[in-house]
C-alpha cells in the first residue's frame, strides 16, 4: 500500500549521526553517502532527505509543515517481534494528511473512520 517509509527526526546534528548510522544498516548501505555531513538538513536538504536503498526512506525534519517537536507529542510505542517502534498515533497521522493529493484524501477518510470506531 505504501511506496516508501517516512521517518520524522529531530533536525539536529547529534541526532543525524544516530539516524544515519541506523539507516546504514539497510542492505545497500545507501545512507553512507550522507555519513559524515555536519548537518544533513542544510544546503540542498532543507525539506527531506531521500535514501534509496532496498526500499525508499524519506527522512523529514517536519511532515506536512508540522514540526518534529509537535509530531513527537503524538508518538506512541508499539511492541513488535524483536523490539519496539515509535509511530504516530491516529491523531498525529491525521495531521500529516491535510494535503489535497488523492492519496491524502483517501488516507484521511480511513483515519477518520478508525478514530470514530475507537
Amino acid at each position: 500500500m505504501t511506496q516508501d517509509i517516512d521517518i520524522a527526526v529531530a533536525p539536529d546534528p547529534e541526532n543525524a549521526v544516530r539516524w544515519i548510522a541506523a539507516l546504514n544498516h539497510l542492505p545497500d548501505q545507501a545512507a553512507a553517502e550522507i555519513a559524515g555531513e555536519e548537518d544533513p538538513f542544510q544546503g540542498d536538504y532543507l525539506h527531506a532527505i531521500r535514501v534509496n536503498d532496498e526500499f525508499t526512506v524519506d527522512v523529514l525534519p517536519s511532515v506536512a509543515g508540522i514540526s518534529f517537536d509537535e509530531l513527537e507529542t503524538h508518538a506512541v510505542r508499539i511492541e513488535m517481534a524483536g523490539g519496539s517502534l515509535r509511530v504516530l498515533d491516529l491523531e498525529g497521522l491525521l495531521l500529516t494528511k491535510r494535503g489535497v493529493r488523492p492519496k491524502d484524501i483517501a488516507d484521511r477518510e480511513i483515519i477518520l473512520k478508525a478514530l470514530t470506531q475507537s
